[in-house]
């Protein structure tokens, strides 16, 4: 029986996550045949959101805390695409480039390389590594 720290996905959210990764990706994809570049902007940081969220399961189930974390992370990538996006005709410059670039060379792009692995250590550490009852690779390598 699942602690309440967990949410079990076993009423078929999961295959509802797939289906919203599905839909994102069929947004992307009209925004560019229709060269509509928000539509690939705003989309993109939503679609590294889903994909993180849903490797978070583990055995039908996810952790409350972990899901606030990648949403979390999720809404600040989407706040530095959309001020990349609003910035794109602007005359200023920011760091010696346009702001748009700017931001995504000095702001976007580092958060995400360091936060992005940083986040993965602590999703696995606090939430995947706990084994529920399954063997690990030592009681696997004994068996062998």
């Amino acid at each position: 029986m699942p602690d309440a720290r967990t949410i079990n996905e076993n009423d078929g959210r999961v295959d509802g996550l797939v289906a919203c990764i599905a839909a994102a990706a069929a947004i992307v994809l009209v925004g560019m045949l229709a060269d509509l570049p928000a539509l690939i902007f705003c989309v993109a940081p939503v679609l590294v959101g889903l994909f993180m969220y849903l490797s978070s399961h583990k055995n039908g189930e996810t952790s409350k805390k972990v899901t606030l974390v990648i949403t979390a992370y999720t809404i600040v990538l989407l706040v530095l695409f959309a001020l990349m996006y609003i910035a794109q005709s602007s005359d200023s410059t920011f760091g010696g480039l346009p702001v748009s670039m700017g931001i995504l060379l000095y702001v976007a792009w580092p958060f995400s390389a360091v936060s992005a692995g940083v986040l993965y250590a602590w999703v696995y550490r606090a939430w995947l590594s706990h084994d529920g009852g399954t063997p690990n690779r030592t009681n696997i390598a004994e068996e062998v």
